[in-house]
């Protein structure tokens, strides 16, 4: 390979490296900023009487229903925005 390949290898894998150090540090920051305003929530299966309420106004679709006919929050789909909390009629929906 001559100087001019070399010197174009070089300069791709630098900015290649800097994109990918640039692109980790956006993910931090949208994960801090994700989770910054909003609250985690549980689902206790007592209380919950499967009424669906919190499936309905769930922005992204975390929250499903399980076999038992109770619902549970899928933690790597929820984006934590506690839009469920105040329409479970039986409180079944806190705050972590």
């Amino acid at each position: 390979m001559n100087h001019l390949g070399l010197s174009l290898l070089n300069e791709f894998t630098s900015n290649h490296k800097k994109i990918a150090v640039e692109k980790r540090e956006v993910d931090g920051i949208m994960k801090q900023l994700r989770r910054y305003p909003y609250v985690p929530v549980i689902v206790d299966k007592e209380l919950c009487i499967g009424c669906e309420a919190c499936i309905s106004v769930c922005p992204v679709s975390a929250l499903m229903m399980e076999d038992d006919g109770k619902a549970f929050c899928q933690e790597d789909i929820c984006i934590d925005c506690g839009a469920c909390i105040p329409v479970c009629p039986t409180q079944a929906i806190s705050e972590v």
